[in-house]
């Protein structure tokens, strides 16, 4: 049989040897995105993977969803068969799947035949919780996701799916707002710092909006040619780890999917020390120092809890 490419839905169940062999095949073409494996009857393994490298593994059952420590070609036994999901998708979207994965059921919200049109005004009317809330939209020719930080922090991190090229963020917030079908279902995930896929989602959160507020000051005091040139070392950076920091438009994101909420803090405690050092050299130590207090004004206590407890700045 051919490897199966692109994004595929086997509708036919494979044997173990054929699951092993497809999966193996897009580990080896550095994929990044969601491989589901659908086990018969109801049990589902989800495996997510960053250029080639399976970074966890969730076992889903009667019992719920739940890390599998075991290496995920264990379960394929010679004599199970399984359909096979390959998605390939880009970061920001495994995060988010992350976080469905790990959110009990209690911290879950659905709503039916809801109006695209309202959407601007859910998003705004959850702004303000304490901690973050994820927004899976679901119409019948797409999907989005679009991650609400709360505390008033008005970074939108979003993907859009239709079709084979995802939107993210500011260009996937504008493709919801105009799509054209009129009524879609959601389902509302809310987390704090319950477990490590919500604290990993927060430390993204703070990195983002810590770092653009940064590259914004610095651009209003000194002009956009230094910007750039902290930006370039930025990425340059960000290439030698292996990290997926990256610029959209004019915002620095972040699709990395780290394994875990320390290995997230180290990269951003770097990154922001780079910035905060370039800045540093040109407007002095003082100003910088006022320009970090101020990024962290605004944020009530949930956020600034978390930057005391992994002290991505130095302030």
């Amino acid at each position: 049989m051919m490897p199966l490419t692109g994004n595929v839905l086997a509708a036919l169940p494979l044997s173990a040897p054929a699951l092993q062999r497809e999966v193996n095949h897009a580990l080896d073409n550095k994929m990044t995105g969601l491989v589901m494996i659908s086990f018969l009857p109801g049990e589902q393994l989800y495996i997510l993977v960053r250029n080639g490298v399976v970074l966890q593994t969730y076992v889903k059952d009667q019992d719920g969803c739940r890390l599998d420590l075991e290496p995920w070609g264990e379960r394929l036994q010679s004599d199970r068969v399984a359909r096979l999901s390959i998605q390939h998708v880009p970061g920001r979207r495994l995060l988010f799947e992350k976080l469905i994965l790990e959110t009990d059921e209690k911290n879950r919200e659905k709503k039916q035949a809801v109006s695209t049109g309202s959407l601007p005004k859910l998003f705004t009317s959850i702004q303000d919780r304490e901690s973050a809330s994820l927004v899976r939209i679901h119409w019948q020719n797409a999907e989005a996701f679009v991650l609400v930080p709360g505390s008033g922090i008005p970074l939108r991190p979003a993907v859009f799916l239709a079709g084979s090229d995802p939107e993210l963020d500011i260009f996937a917030i504008e493709q919801i707002e105009k799509w054209r079908e009129p009524e879609c279902d959601l389902a509302i995930y809310r987390g704090g710092m319950e477990n490590d896929a919500w604290r990993e989602l927060h430390l993204n959160v703070l990195f983002e909006w810590c770092c653009n507020y940064l590259l914004a000051q610095y651009g209003y005091l000194t002009g956009k040619i230094m910007v750039t040139s902290v930006m370039q070392s930025l990425l340059i950076l960000s290439s030698q780890r292996g990290w997926e920091i990256s610029r959209l438009g004019s915002a620095v994101i972040d699709q990395t999917v780290f394994t875990s909420p320390a290995k997230a803090a180290e990269a951003y405690q770097e990154t922001l020390g780079l910035v905060s050092e370039h800045i540093r050299a040109v407007i002095g130590a003082s100003l910088l120092q006022s320009i970090k207090r101020q990024s962290l004004g605004s944020m009530n206590a949930f956020y600034l809890g978390l930057e005391k407890t992994y002290s991505l700045f130095s302030i």
